[in-house]
């Protein structure tokens, strides 16, 4: 009889550069007390980026408030711990599923919140003096394929954007098209025929998340690291029950802050947010004293698969994500990939394709040798229709719980609004809706969203038929 699949976090996982810290630093396995403790007020689970800032805004909101955060591994291991670095709003990249999901209000709002996010993200990290390597730069968006449909696509929608009234002029002032010979000197990509350009910052995250977490362990949070959270119940008079391996603790408010393992606590959300293995590495010059540098951030984009995101840090290392079609197997299995939680090892043909990454597609980098420093694989949490989902939980009949998760790969300039409105919700007790506004509407949990299809899973198998022989 096969196994039941299980979507928790795993031991032994591939460590990333990010984390390489991460034996350091004692704060990494931190537990606030020796014992669980018995009840709180609010109990959080995961300790990554919304976590952190969902902890980090009950705090500040209602100093008294008893919170606790419980995390499956060390702090921010997850897949804060292991992106890409890359504080990067879309704008146009998929403006067009927005524009006809959400009208042109929705896909704006969803629009200006990314912009706001780039200069929240670099006030919280000025005004508490965070250590985390922040970086206020621009995006660079190229297209090494020419030929490719997504070009056209992409090109249209930036027009689309542009022409929203609803966007914040300041944002459109900043956004630029570069076509031909330009697009080719400025982003340094001699395949490309196009390149946007639009502000974006990087950063270290898990400095900053773990930076965070320790004011919130100051102001009174009881963090429980490598305590896996199995199962929440519920109790006769309202509250909730947070099993764990270690024991149990009563709860008024549960916060899921679980993205791509939100499935293994939340069966309603099955087919809502997938989990999705992901790879990235860090790519260093062999001369370290003489290595090329890359003003821009970047995103090399196609209709398939593979499109990869860059960014250059401070020390000359490169930080790369993305090869996703090296994970579907030849005769096209998609398991070690798609509803996959393994973040333990990196196949050999993933590592292959960041040989000579940066030789093959910056003209800057054409004769500098290279070496892959460190490869690792991460799980993100995909949904349904391409948007998190954030609020109460009444409609699934959990009232009193919360979600903010399934960031579909795209968290680092979406995530600290959404933690900031649940906690406003838990503060005020009031449901999102009701708050004053705080994130694109289209973010919003409802059961008519939840039980939607599952469109982006539908393009991964339509891809999956038209591009393998697939025998699954």
């Amino acid at each position: 009889m096969p196994t039941e699949k299980q979507y928790f976090p795993l031991d032994g996982y591939t460590k990333s550069f990010w984390l390489g810290l991460e034996d350091q630093e004692e704060f990494s396995s931190h537990r606030t007390t020796r014992e669980l403790p018995s009840e709180v007020d609010v109990l959080v689970i995961g300790s990554g980026y919304a976590g952190a800032s969902t902890a980090h805004y009950l705090l500040h909101q209602d100093p008294a408030l008893r919170v606790a955060l419980y995390e499956a591994r060390t702090a921010c291991s997850g897949a804060t711990g292991r992106n890409g670095g890359h504080v990067k709003p879309y704008y146009h990249r998929n403006y067009d599923l927005y524009l006809q999901m959400l009208g042109e209000k929705g896909a704006a709002e969803v629009v200006n919140s990314e912009y706001d996010h780039l200069w929240a993200i670099k006030k919280i990290v000025d005004d508490n003096n965070i250590d985390c390597d922040f970086f206020l730069t621009r995006a660079c968006d190229v297209y090494p394929d020419k030929e490719d449909s997504r070009v056209a696509r992409d090109l249209e929608a930036a027009k689309s954007m542009l022409a929203n009234p609803h966007i914040y002029p300041e944002m459109k002032k900043q956004f630029q098209i570069f076509h031909g010979a330009a697009a080719r000197m400025i982003s340094k990509s001699p395949q490309t025929d196009i390149a946007f350009t639009y502000p974006a910052a990087s950063c270290w995250p898990w400095k900053l998340f773990i930076s965070i977490l320790k004011m919130c362990v100051a102001k009174g949070l009881n963090l429980q690291t490598n305590t896996l959270v199995t199962k929440v119940t519920s109790t006769d008079n309202g509250k909730w029950v947070v099993h764990t391996p270690r024991g149990t603790t009563i709860c008024g408010k549960v916060v899921y802050c679980t993205n791509g393992y939100t499935k293994g606590l939340l069966e309603e959300f099955s087919n809502t947010i997938v989990p999705q293995r992901g790879v990235c590495c860090s790519i260093e010059a062999a001369d370290k004293d003489h290595t090329p540098h890359l003003t821009n951030t970047y995103g090399l984009f196609t209709s398939r698969p593979n499109s990869d995101y860059l960014i250059n840090r401070p020390d000359g290392t490169i930080i790369v994500g993305g090869r996703d079609e090296s994970l579907i197997k030849p005769n096209g299995d998609i398991s070690g990939w798609f509803d996959c939680v393994d973040d333990t090892y990196v196949d050999e043909v993933s590592k292959a394709e960041f040989k000579d990454y940066m030789k093959k597609r910056f003209s800057t980098w054409e004769n500098t040798d290279s070496d892959v420093s460190k490869i690792w694989s991460g799980i993100l949490g995909f949904t349904n229709d391409y948007l998190p989902y954030v609020g109460e939980l009444d409609v699934i009949g959990k009232k009193g719980c919360y979600i903010v998760a399934g960031f579909h790969g795209h968290g680092m300039p979406r995530v600290l609004f959404s933690a900031k409105a649940v906690a406003t919700c838990i503060t005020q007790n009031k449901k999102v809706h009701e708050l004053e506004y705080t994130i694109p509407k289209g973010f919003f949990v409802s059961k008519e969203r939840i039980e939607k299809p599952n469109v982006y899973e539908q393009g991964i198998h339509k891809f999956v038929k038209e591009h393998y022989d697939a025998k699954l």
